[in-house]
């Protein structure tokens, strides 16, 4: 427990540890990567590469190190900070004096009941009452949670107290997606949300010539079900799309001119923040060749993704994503194709008043072989922005990195790409891209270029959510 000795706070030594760990990790992280670009890039271009490598390096350590700050005090149950040690918040000079669920009169699980009770007689953190927030959101799934701090009877102290309120049928429009590239032409996707209690549902809209080799226009709908506590769900996707290609991909035999899909699957929350989602795809391709007929594409996939966020300050959050997927197409699932691809992908953002930073990373690999629509495709609006993809990859490749860094302030809005895409067996090049553009209202319009010797060739992105 950390002791109060006037306005200074001694930390216990499990912090110190925790975040030397993750220093540790970081390092290991950050030469691994570096064997790993060290891999892609060609003998002519090390220096180069090593120079994009530091770089990227040196700005996520100085992101990631105030992060692991953050993760060792969330671990910390028994921290007691004095007021003047912690932020402005207007609440944070005042000890708590209870913590509730005023509206539920259930049972709670002794953990939840447990870390209510921690928090009283220490002194008031938002940081605490976000993770109590999480806890009570996953632990009752079909409520909406609100929280209250109200004035204790003691002075200088305060109760928080949750309340509790059942779902209700709601229907919105979820954030469309629309992009107006100088290469690719516009795309553009919407889904409306219907949810009734806990039971949701879906329907949408897509034409994208952005995500794939193809592009594809279509509709798609699913439905989810909890089941039990709501900690696990049942969900189905069916999906049905025409296809259109680039000219420079005409003659190709593993063209085809629709593809439907039907996934059921399940949903589990492992645990705060933790989400595991597995099932069946059964996908069915209408070839352009009338002698190859119908091909099925039948597989199992799962992905586990982590997500987690803290409070920066008074109005600042910082966000870690990670995730990993695996897809297996196999004979005896009734498929025509037999391959597994798998994507490993990490990202951390920081966000403020009038600046947010972002870094991503992805790593991908197919073994065997993956119909066009499964097949890794760079050169978009979200990987090597300023690079044509029918230049790099015309018909997707099998294997692909990549790590871009994304920042705005206040308008203004920057990038920089760094990526491989190639076929296993086949040369690799390191290649690199940057933007720079202006926001507004939610909507940007960037100009990214190709960094590569030669004329520069730029490429206009206009739009909304990419």
């Amino acid at each position: 427990m950390a002791k109060d000795r006037g306005d200074e706070a001694v930390w216990p030594w499990r912090h110190t540890c925790f975040v030397a760990a993750l220093e540790d990790a970081l390092a290991v992280f950050c030469f691994q990567w570096v064997g790993v670009w060290r891999d892609v890039c060609n003998r002519e271009n090390h220096m180069k590469c090593l120079t994009a490598i530091a770089t990227i390096t040196m700005a996520a350590t100085a992101l990631l190190f105030p992060y692991g700050r953050a993760v060792g005090f969330a671990f910390e149950d028994d921290l007691i900070a004095p007021a003047s040690s912690v932020s402005a918040n207007v609440n944070e000079r005042y000890k708590v004096e209870s913590v509730g669920i005023r509206n539920w009169r259930g049972f709670v699980t002794r953990r939840l009941e447990r870390d209510m009770r921690k928090m009283e007689g220490k002194f008031f953190r938002a940081e605490a009452v976000d993770s109590l927030v999480r806890q009570i959101e996953y632990e009752f799934p079909g409520y909406a949670v609100q929280r209250k701090v109200e004035r204790g009877s003691r002075p200088e102290f305060v109760r928080v107290m949750f309340d509790l309120e059942r779902k209700r049928r709601t229907i919105d429009l979820r954030s469309p997606r629309v992009l107006y590239s100088s290469i690719s032409g516009g795309s553009a996707a919407a889904d409306m949300n219907i949810e009734a209690g806990p039971v949701s549902a879906t329907a949408g809209y897509v034409s994208d010539n952005d995500e794939r080799a193809e592009r594809f226009s279509g509709f798609r709908g699913g439905l989810l079900l909890p089941v039990g506590n709501g900690r696990v769900k049942l969900g189905v996707l069916g999906e049905s799309y025409r296809s259109s290609w680039n000219s420079r991909l005409s003659g190709n035999p593993d063209l085809y001119r629709a593809r439907t899909n039907v996934e059921p699957s399940v949903v589990i929350s492992v645990g705060p923040g933790l989400e595991l989602h597995a099932g069946l795809s059964f996908q069915r391709l209408d070839m352009q060749v009338p002698a190859a007929g119908d091909l099925a594409a039948n597989a199992l996939f799962t992905t586990l993704r982590y997500s987690r966020q803290w409070q920066h300050g008074l109005t600042g959050t910082k966000t870690l994503v990670a995730g990993y997927g695996l897809r297996a197409a196999a004979t005896n699932l009734g498929s025509d194709y037999a391959y597994r691809r798998h994507v490993g992908e990490a990202g951390f953002k920081v966000s403020g008043d009038d600046a947010t930073l972002s870094v991503n990373t992805v790593m991908g690999g197919i073994d065997g072989t993956a119909p066009l629509f499964d097949r890794f495709v760079m050169g978009n609006s979200r990987t090597l922005r300023g690079w044509n993809r029918f230049a790099l990859a015309p018909d997707g490749a099998n294997r692909m990195a990549h790590v871009s860094m994304d920042g705005t302030y206040k308008r203004l809005r920057a990038c920089y790409d760094t990526g491989t895409i190639w076929n296993a067996g086949r040369p690799k090049v390191l290649r690199h891209s940057a933007g720079l553009g202006i926001t507004i209202h939610g909507w940007t319009a960037m100009l990214a270029v190709p960094l590569r010797g030669g004329a520069i060739e730029p490429v206009v992105l206009i739009g909304m959510n990419f």
